[in-house]
C-alpha cells in the first residue's frame, strides 16, 4: 500500500512540474523543447490516470468508472490543446492557462475518482502548483521566485476564453511553506497508517 501510495504521491506532483517545463520552453521559445516535453507530458498524464483505474478498477462503481476513463480521456485532450496552443496562438480554440488547467482538473478528478485518497490528492496540490511555477520561472530564466504570470503583480492569471481571472498565491516563499507543510503532513500522515 505505501509503495502505491508513494507512486501516486510522486507521479501527481511530477505531471504538474513537467507541465511546468512544457510551459517554461515556451516562454523561453524553445519550440522543439515543447513538442518534446509535450510527449513526455501525455506519457506521464496516461501514468498518473490509468494507474490508480487498473489498481482500484473492481472496487470502483460503475459510475467512478465512467467518471475516470472521461476524466482521463479529458485529461489527454486538454494535453492535445495546449499543444495547439503553443504552436497554433491564434487559433480560436487557443488558451495556454484554460487547457493545463483542464489538463490538471481532469487528471485529478480522474484520480479522486479511481479511489486515490482524498488526503493524498489534497497534500500534492501545493508541492504541485510550487514545481510547476518554479519551472515556468526558471526555464526562461527568471528567478525561482518571480511573482508574474500574464499578469505582472501575480495575484492572478487569466483564461482569455472564458474571460475569468483566476485567483493565486504570488508570493512563492509561502507556497513553499505550505509545500513543506504538505509534503510532512503526508508522510506523517502515511506513518500512522502503517
Amino acid at each position: 500500500m505505501t509503495l502505491n501510495t508513494d507512486i501516486e504521491f510522486s507521479t501527481f506532483i511530477a505531471n504538474r512540474a513537467l507541465s511546468g517545463v512544457v510551459n517554461g520552453l515556451f516562454y523561453a521559445g524553445a519550440l522543439t523543447g515543447v513538442g518534446w516535453a509535450l510527449v513526455g507530458l501525455v506519457a506521464l498524464t496516461a501514468v498518473v490516470c490509468i494507474f490508480p483505474m487498473v489498481k482500484n478498477w473492481r472496487k470502483m462503481k460503475r459510475w467512478q468508472r465512467v467518471l475516470s476513463i472521461a476524466g482521463a480521456v479529458g485529461s489527454m485532450l486538454s494535453v492535445v490543446f495546449l499543444g495547439v496552443s503553443f504552436f497554433s496562438p491564434s487559433w480560436r480554440v487557443s488558451d495556454i492557462h484554460l487547457w493545463t488547467l483542464a489538463h490538471q482538473t481532469a487528471m485529478a478528478g480522474t484520480n479522486f475518482f479511481s479511489r486515490v485518497p482524498w488526503w493524498l490528492l489534497m497534500l500534492a496540490v501545493a508541492p504541485s502548483v510550487l514545481l510547476q511555477k518554479m519551472f515556468v520561472n526558471i526555464i526562461p530564466g527568471n528567478r525561482w521566485n518571480y511573482r508574474g504570470t500574464d499578469i505582472s503583480n501575480g495575484k492572478h492569471y487569466t483564461i482569455p476564453m472564458l474571460k475569468i481571472k483566476v485567483p493565486r498565491i504570488a508570493n512563492m516563499y509561502v507556497q513553499l511553506g505550505i509545500s513543506l507543510l504538505s509534503i510532512g503532513a503526508y508522510f506523517l500522515i502515511l506513518r500512522k497508517r502503517r
